[in-house]
């Protein structure tokens, strides 16, 4: 190293007697001293200088003389640079000198103390970020916001949503953040490692004229927590939700699996959300603002497991309404916000494998052979339906019966048997953001994910006994009766593949994205069991049969939105706008429902060989078949807004105006295919299904032994829908006395739902378009009062509207084989509910929280799912209906908390406890309809559809940077599953414990992470029951009255109806992050 002062000789004397000085010196970058001038002031040093062809060393020693600024290098880093330098200014500044010697060179300098140190510029690997987000002190953003970092003059803005984020090498920095009208922050000790991200949001306090130049000092510590309670605290609404931050430290790989931890929710296999412990009718999902269409063709589900949590920012869960949102919702709206522009570039690789205990290494059993792309979720065209099928009524079949029925595969009908695998998951993630000039960026995301599995559940069923068999009466539990019940399994075969690209752009004043999902589920479920046939008798073999229903399911889903977010003035007026198109497709591959009878026993084991093929003979038959359905959605959704921030009596207040349309198509094809002979002496003995409907062996002679299939009349269009959504909204946000926050406006819709079921004839009691056409105003107000800096008391109220959809409004019966029964929906219309809830919040430290919250809600015609009934008691099929009214009402209990705060060791504040719990209260008047068409109502206690009466979800979680676990323990009350007229045979879904471990390391400088999920430690079992005795019908009337105990389970007297056993799911997944 060179000293680049004019040292005289006396100085060398002196240098030999300081070596060890020198040595420091040397080792902290060659500090080579000259003047007095601080460093810090470069740019307030003016200077003359004239440079022509200087080498950068020979300008660095002229800049010093001219300055009096200390300079230290490392003589081998500069005489690298080629570069000659040319300048001739007058009074020009130091700094700018500086940086005109350095320009497009591989140097930079940084400010240490009294010292300009010139070093080379680190690479890109080699550095850190800071980002985060500029807010006020009630959580609003605040973008154009300028962020310096004072040690190197870099400065940025934030942008529309008031983020931020600077590239510096690693070291430890004060970050300067000021805004017009705001008190400017200086946060000292920001620390900066390589190729790491350090979050610092940052809250600014508005400035009053005394203060305006006033500088706020602050620490790194100290500003992220604050940033963290700004953010927490002033919510519009009552919500919870997890940040990508706090996702990022969890081991889960999907939503499904993340959402579980958000304060009161809890979900059904990883996969649906139940939010206050309503079910999927009465929660709202929704991806980047778009409501998420059903993933199951029966109920409103949506699997969020097929969303990787890299592609997530966040995740908000809305439980109470404000006007700028849908509102859809009475438990609450689960908003998944995916990522457009990443904080960094990031590749990540995920491999993973499991096994149920209930299927590895055992027999696993399929209808149909398995199709050449069935392990990627996709078919093969061997399921398809065959083209230019026709159907007739009733008579005698017509000439193409017989030909067309020999271009069907009868292999469909074939049971195999392979031995169960084991699970397979895979993940590919990947990042890139690019910065731009004048702190612009664009940048994508994109994420590809398979997911296999085997599962086997095993179960234990008497539903439709009841007509017989002396129910609803104290008696035996016939589902202990090995002989009497019916035993199967039901095998699951799934793969899901999932794949995300988003891009986007941001600037100071902009933010636009494209966001492109693609999802495709194949399911492809058999559901086997034997037993007595229900309502034909006990002990008698002839009762005894074997039934299948080998169920093929393909659901695809795309999802395109363009979004912008754009600040439009100086004073903050901003606008927001969307356009969404989103395509869903649902395939019936190829269903087949096939029975044996029962032909005889061999050494203690049951054979069941003889084909239930229906004859002219048999009245009121049920039919085996093949069906095949196709439903296709197209969605289209577009909105906008304006918002203007303005001063209201000193404060900070907001308005916001903004309107949303939707525009919905959804049609459902269906065609069954019913297996039957003409022949009424029809032996089908000891011949199976594909043998009989092989295409050599079909006919439909009178007296050919032959059987074929008959194309039901009904087969066509089921249903053909539309529905128009338009919404408004004016909202006011406005703040008094630096404590008071009220949100509060009006929001208005017009819904026009037209399903047009051409099937039904006009002179039908049953209208052939079913829907509504309806205006509704939908006001609500939220209050936020700040107790203290870490309290809140809140209270809001709202109304909220939850509309039936193109299923729950469809006359067309789907077979669920879970409920041995036809689910058909009816000409309902929407439930209106007006909520209130009333809430205390404390934040004890930032991620923290323990809440008490209250709630009372209001249903104006809830949709149920009631058992429609013949007169011996037989349930013929489950229905959508509106019952009159109903009440709920509660209280919530939330807790997130360090055990930090016993002792300041890591291992304690490392550990969290958390817990929510709900207790539930509920009244329903009823409605039934009698024999003669009179409608009754009924008042009954009972939970609604779907709810449970508590649910508690708790656990302890430890996580360190190496290593950690999470014990997660869930349990619900009885859950109302299906409805009747007759309370004593509404069904319930008894609690049951479930115990799910995790457990992850991290390796290789935490790049690799290997995971353990057990799901359902206990191996726990659910059941169904019906309170067999709890109502006695007054005399005369069709009211019940309460006469014995409670809805609660009551194993002397009621009875179960189904049992089933999942087994235990261990998962190890190993995942590494480039």
């Amino acid at each position: 190293m060179q000293n680049v002062v004019q040292l005289r000789s006396s100085i060398l004397f002196i240098m030999r007697c300081s070596f060890i000085i020198l040595a420091i010196q040397i080792t902290f970058g060659g500090l080579l001293l000259a003047g007095n001038v601080k460093s810090q002031n470069l740019d307030q040093v003016k200077i003359n200088i004239a440079l022509r062809h200087a080498s950068i060393q020979e300008s660095l020693l002229s800049l010093q003389r001219k300055s009096g600024i200390r300079i230290s290098f490392f003589d081998e880093v500069v005489q690298k640079e080629s570069k000659k330098v040319n300048l001739n200014s007058t009074n020009i500044t130091a700094g700018e000198t500086l940086r005109n010697i350095l320009s497009n060179t591989n140097l930079t300098y940084r400010l240490v103390k009294d010292y300009v140190i010139i070093d080379v510029k680190p690479s890109r690997a080699d550095k850190g970020k800071i980002y985060g987000k500029i807010v006020d002190d009630k959580g609003e953003s605040l973008p154009g916001a300028n962020i310096r970092l004072l040690e190197l003059n870099t400065t940025s803005s934030s942008t529309v949503d008031g983020s931020y984020s600077i590239t510096a090498a690693p070291g430890t920095y004060t970050v300067e953040v000021s805004y017009i009208s705001y008190q400017t922050k200086r946060i000292a000790d920001v620390v900066v490692t390589a190729g790491n991200l350090t979050k610092l949001d940052v809250v600014l306090l508005t400035a009053s004229t005394a203060l305006k130049a006033v500088v706020i000092q602050s620490s790194y510590k100290r500003e992220s927590v604050a940033g963290l309670y700004a953010q927490q605290k002033n919510a519009a609404g009552i919500t919870d939700g997890l940040s990508a931050e706090q996702m990022a430290r969890t081991p889960d790989n999907n939503m499904g699996q993340v959402l579980k931890r958000v304060s009161g929710l809890s979900t059904v296999d990883n996969r649906y959300v139940i939010v206050r412990g309503l079910t999927e009718r009465y929660n709202q999902g929704m991806i980047d603002g778009i409501t998420l269409p059903s993933t199951d063709m029966n109920r409103r589900n949506f699997a969020f497991d097929v969303i990787p949590v890299e592609m997530v920012s966040n995740v908000v869960v809305n439980k109470t309404a404000t006007p700028d949102i849908s509102a859809e919702f009475a438990g609450g709206q689960v908003s998944v916000n995916t990522l457009d522009i990443p904080l960094e570039n990031f590749t990540i690789l995920s491999a993973g494998t499991g096994f149920n205990t209930l299927t590895l290494g055992k027999d696993f059993i399929e209808s149909g052979r398995r199709g050449k792309y069935d392990f990627w979720g996709f078919d093969d065209g061997h399921r398809s339906l065959p083209p230019n099928i026709q159907s007739w009524g009733s008579g005698n079949p017509p000439d193409y019966a017989v030909p067309q029925s020999k271009l069907f595969n009868p292999d469909a009908f074939k049971r195999y048997s392979s031995t169960g695998g084991a699970n397979q998951n895979y993940r590919l993630s990947l990042g890139r953001v690019y910065t731009l000039k004048s702190d612009q960026k664009i940048g994508f995301v994109t994420g590809f994910s398979l997911r296999h599995s085997q599962e086997t559940n095993e179960f234990q069923d008497v539903r439709g006994f009841e007509g017989n068999y002396g129910y609803p009466v104290a008696g035996p539990n016939y589902i202990d009766s090995v002989n009497r019940r019916r035993n199967g399994h039901i095998y699951k075969y799934n793969t899901t593949i999932g794949a995300q690209v988003n891009v986007g752009t941001q600037g100071k004043g902009y933010k636009i994205g494209l966001k492109n999902l693609y999802s495709q589920i194949f399911n492809n479920t058999l559901n086997s069991s034997q037993g007595m046939i229900a309502n034909v008798g006990f002990d008698n073999d002839d009762a005894r049969s074997q039934k299948n229903l080998q169920d093929p399911e393909i659901t695809r889903i795309f999802q395109h939105k363009l979004d912008g977010e754009h600040t439009l003035t100086s004073k903050g007026l901003k606008l927001t706008w969307l356009g969404a198109i989103t395509s869903v497709r649902q395939e019936v591959k190829d269903r087949t429902k096939f029975t044996y009878q029962f032909t005889g026993r061999n050494n203690g084991v049951e054979y069941y060989q003889t084909p239930n093929v229906v004859n002219p003979a048999q009245n009121s038959p049920d039919y085996d078949y093949r069906l095949f359905t196709d439903t296709k959605e197209t969605d289209y959704n577009w909105a906008g807004s304006l918002s203007q921030p303005f001063n209201f009596l000193g404060d900070k207040s907001l308005f916001k105006g903004g309107y949303s349309g939707i525009y919905k198509q959804r049609g459902l094809s269906a065609t069954t295919l019913k297996i039957r002979t003409e022949d009424r002496a029809f032996d089908s003995f000891g011949r199976t299904y594909e043998e009989i409907l092989a295409p050599e062996n079909i006919g439909a002679g009178t007296n050919s032994n032959q059987a074929y299939y008959l194309a039901d009349g009904g087969n066509g269009s089921q249903f053909n829908g539309t529905s128009r959504f338009h919404a408004f909204y004016l909202m006011l946000d406005q703040r008094f006395l630096k404590k008071i926050r009220i949100v509060y406006g009006m929001r208005g819709e017009k819904y026009e739902l037209k399903n047009r079921q051409p099937l039904i004839s006009d002179q039908s009691s049953l209208r052939n378009v079913t829907g509504e056409n309806n205006t509704t105003y939908l006001p609500s107000a939220n209050l936020t009062y700040s107790i203290t800096s870490k309290m809140n008391f809140r209270a809001s109220f709202a109304k909220t509207v939850i509309r039936p959809d193109f299923r729950e409004t469809s006359y067309f019966g789907f077979y669920d084989p879970f409920l041995n029964a036809d689910i058909v929906g009816d000409d309902v219309v929407s439930t209106k509910i007006n909520n209130s809830d009333l809430r205390y919040e404390w934040y004890p430290s930032a991620g923290e929280i323990i809440s008490v919250s209250g709630f009372y809600k209001s249903f104006d015609k809830p949709i149920e799912l009631v058992v429609d009934q013949d007169a011996t008691g037989k349930v013929t099929r489950y229905r959508f209906q509106n019952q009159k009214d109903a009440v709920n009402y509660g209280i919530e209990m939330e807790v997130r908390k360090s055990l930090g705060f016993i002792a300041d060791k890591p291992w304690l504040r490392n550990t969290t406890l958390f817990g929510n719990g709900t207790i539930i209260k509920s009244s329903i008047h009823t409605l039934s309809t009698l024999g003669d068409g009179s409608i009754v109502e009924n008042k009954e206690t009972r939970a609604l559809y779907g709810q449970s009466p508590y649910s508690v979800n708790a656990g302890v979680s430890y996580s360190a940077s190496r290593y950690g676990f999470t014990v997660n323990y869930n349990r619900s009350g009885r859950r109302t599953y299906t409805i009747s007229s007759n309370p004593n045979l509404t069904e319930y879904e008894n609690g049951r414990d479930l115990v799910d471990l995790q457990v992850y390391g991290r390796f290789l400088k935490q790049k690799m992470e290997v995971k353990l999920n057990i799901g359902n430690l206990l191996n726990s079992t659910s059941f169904y029951y019906l309170n067999s005795n709890g109502y006695k019908q007054e005399s005369g009337t069709s009211n019940y009255t309460p006469s014995y105990g409670t809805d609660k389970y009551d194993k002397e007297f009621d009875l179960i109806r189904y049992r089933i056993k999942y087994g235990i799911t261990p998962n190890l997944s190993v995942t590494y992050k480039f």
